[in-house]
């Protein structure tokens, strides 16, 4: 039996957020932990056009209280 590695380090994660894909995606995994990418800041660049992977400038902000996890989550858009 494989242990995760919180376990095998004691620490606790409920939330992981990730950045460099482009897009916003928020995916629950591992009985109740969250997987939160958020989206790039920028936008697209030179790379991420010849990968043809585009997307809007864009961020995620949300707020994370103790035994209630995510609260007053909202999309930020850039123009």
């Amino acid at each position: 039996v494989s242990q995760s590695r919180y376990e095998v380090y004691n620490i606790k994660v409920d939330y992981l957020m990730v950045g460099h894909l482009h897009s916003k995606r928020v995916q629950d995994v591992n009985g109740g932990k969250q997987v939160i990418q958020v989206p790039s800041l920028m936008g697209c660049n030179d790379f991420s056009v010849k990968i043809k992977k585009l997307s809007n400038p864009g961020s995620y902000i949300f707020t994370i209280m103790n035994k209630y996890g995510i609260r007053d989550s909202r999309d930020v858009i850039f123009k």
